[in-house]
């Protein structure tokens, strides 16, 4: 099932650890360094905080309570920083795409289906056959129409939220005349109506940009045929 070298997925907290070991939490990212053939134990490792972290693990934990960590769901990455994240967007609203675009250091790629095309296969050769960046634009488009989808149907239970898809959606620009905040009142408080448009302002201001930071990315599409 694993193997020395192999990334190991943690999934139950063990604050009791003997020998002063760290205590291990769920959603935690290990190496897998040995495995005992005789106890089937197995020593794992990792990085924190500038230190390297040693603990060793029962056969019945490793059994029951962990899995290959060689990729995980957006809610376990959130509060982890990697080299390269490549993320398959599927089903992503705005704010699992702000933690979907933040994990990385250096480069982030982007893996866009193909869902939708009337005629796959030939779709996907004239798809192959554009540009770098016009196959990049179809899937910042994909991906942006499907986070608007999500969020219309989020308007409609939630009226009073700020639209996240504004940004996303090509659009004719527009000169943002709104204040950043509104006129204060001579009481020196804000009206609950005035504190709901500068949260939609402030809203609306991330969204835009979390499109521009979308767009400057480089975006990996793969399918059949390519």
């Amino acid at each position: 099932m694993y193997a020395p070298g192999d990334p190991i997925l943690l999934k139950r907290n063990d604050y009791q650890r003997p020998g002063g070991e760290p205590a291990l939490r769920n959603n935690t990212l290990w190496v897998v360094r040995a495995i005992d053939p005789n106890t089937r134990q197995m020593t794992i490792a990792r990085a924190h905080r500038g230190n390297v972290e040693h603990a060793t693990l029962e056969a019945g934990y490793v059994a029951a309570h962990t899995r290959h960590g060689y990729s995980t769901t957006t809610h376990a990455a959130q509060g982890r920083t990697t080299d390269y994240t490549h993320v398959v967007p599927d089903g992503a609203d705005p704010h699992t795409l702000l933690v979907q675009a933040s994990r990385h250091r250096p480069a982030v790629s982007w893996y866009i289906d193909g869902g939708g095309l009337t005629d796959g296969r030939d779709q996907w050769h004239q798809l192959a056959e554009q540009p770098a960046h016009t196959r990049a634009r179809w899937a910042a488009d994909r991906l942006a129409n499907g986070v608007g989808a999500f969020d219309d149907e989020y308007q409609q239970q939630r009226p009073d939220t700020a639209t996240a898809h504004d940004g996303l959606r090509r659009a004719t620009p527009q000169p943002d005349t709104t204040p950043l905040t509104p006129p204060v009142p001579r009481s020196g408080r804000l009206t609950g109506q005035q504190r709901a448009a500068a949260e939609r302002t402030l809203a609306a201001r991330r969204h835009r940009q979390l499109a521009a930071d979308l767009s400057r990315r480089t975006m990996e599409i793969h399918g059949p045929g390519l």
